[in-house]
């Protein structure tokens, strides 16, 4: 008798789909909506709750709508949430295939889910890394790209010119390529400047410029640049260091250097010089002076030709 009057309300509760029930009505075969049921529903199929305030719990955990705020998670540190959405648990995956995001207390990683990698961090492991920025793309790819070494970590005989004992001294971000060519710039949008305000190399193999003839118009001879080089003033100086009470003083670590002062040489040689507005400082592009260098010598051997020429034949 009893499972009989179950049945029936079943019945009675299908049939009378349209009426309210409290805060849960039933609009048609397709809308269950749980809330203020006197408002017209947002959504024509599915399910709609509409409710100043929605907890599912378990235990301390769960989620909370509540207030403008949305917390998955602990339930008891809803009140750090001034607004908006946070997760708080000690443990989030993301996951599609292989690939997703994981974060747990002290990693935070994206990309390959399948490393073992263990340890605090944040990575991001992707087979591309694509960043689109104003509708521009910046695209990475390969690896060992960039690296950082903490201060202290040993590098096993200092092969970076700055290490001694095996030590790095002081923290370095270094840019590196394992079996992959590294170009900053291009043919269009060259590389503007490398700057360095104290460590620098001298260890490189070449620094190569563009100069293919596809990327180059409008060319024809420089003029007799004798004169010009012979204004040039190279000089020997120690760059400067500021102080602790901000005095300019010599560094000890770069001194006896040799080259041109920038103001001078702008006067001379404009083509080798360069302004930096934002940092207002002047800089020396020296490659750009080994065109004007080898034409002087050539025009001083053409000299000396001549003077051969006419020395021979005034012998003979």
């Amino acid at each position: 008798m009893k499972k009989t009057r179950i049945l029936s309300v079943m019945a009675v509760f299908a049939v009378t789909s349209a009426m309210a029930f409290g805060q849960f009505k039933i609009y048609n075969s397709e809308l269950l909506k749980i809330g203020d049921v006197s408002e017209t529903p947002q959504l024509t199929t599915g399910f709609e709750a509409s409710m100043p305030n929605i907890l599912f719990e378990s235990g301390d955990t769960g989620m909370k709508l509540m207030n403008g705020k949305i917390r998955i998670g602990d339930m008891p540190g809803m009140a750090n949430v001034s607004s908006g959405f946070e997760v708080s648990m000690p443990t989030l995956r993301l996951k599609a295939g292989n690939y997703g995001l994981t974060a747990t207390t002290s990693q935070v990683r994206i990309g390959n889910m399948v490393s073992n990698t263990t340890g605090t961090y944040f990575q991001l492991d992707p087979s591309v890394l694509r960043l689109v920025v104003s509708g521009s793309e910046l695209q990475m790819k390969g690896e060992s790209m960039v690296t950082y070494v903490p201060k202290g970590l040993s590098q096993g005989g200092g092969d970076w010119g700055i290490a001694q004992g095996g030590t790095v001294k002081g923290n370095i971000m270094r840019l590196q390529s394992v079996g992959l060519p590294m170009m900053v710039g291009s043919a269009n949008y060259q590389l503007v400047g490398v700057y360095s305000t104290r460590y620098y190399s001298t260890s490189a193999t070449g620094i190569s410029s563009l100069s293919d003839a596809r990327y180059k118009t409008n060319v024809r001879p420089v003029e007799s640049v004798l004169d010009k080089v012979m204004e040039m003033n190279p000089v020997r100086f120690d760059y400067a260091d500021i102080d602790s009470l901000g005095n300019k003083v010599a560094d000890t670590a770069r001194s006896n250097r040799v080259g041109f002062i920038a103001q001078e040489l702008v006067e001379v040689c404009p083509e080798a010089v360069g302004y930096d507005p934002y940092e207002d400082f002047y800089t020396v592009d020296y490659s750009v002076l080994i065109p004007f260098l080898v034409k002087a010598v050539q025009e001083q051997q053409a000299e000396i030709e001549a003077l051969k020429a006419a020395l021979k034949a005034k012998e003979e």
